[in-house]
């Protein structure tokens, strides 16, 4: 149990070394404050997985390998 646990915290603390974390606080508005997590640290502009903190709510994607798809401009 203990060395499930160890590696466990290990991993845990690999994991957000190795990622991108942006925190936005304000101390008189609530809706300004927001944490957003992008894995991996080297590929910020096309992360293979988000994590986003805002308000209240928690928004997970995981795009694989190939990283964040291109945003579409319309012509």
């Amino acid at each position: 149990m203990w060395w499930a646990l160890k590696w466990f915290f290990i991993s845990w603390a690999l994991l957000l070394m190795l990622s991108d974390i942006q925190i936005s606080t304000s101390l008189y508005q609530y809706q300004q404050n927001r944490v957003l997590i992008n894995i991996p640290r080297w590929q910020a502009n096309r992360p293979w997985a988000t994590l986003q903190w805002h308000v209240g709510r928690i928004e997970a994607h995981w795009y694989g390998l190939a990283g964040k798809p291109a945003a579409i401009l319309d012509q």
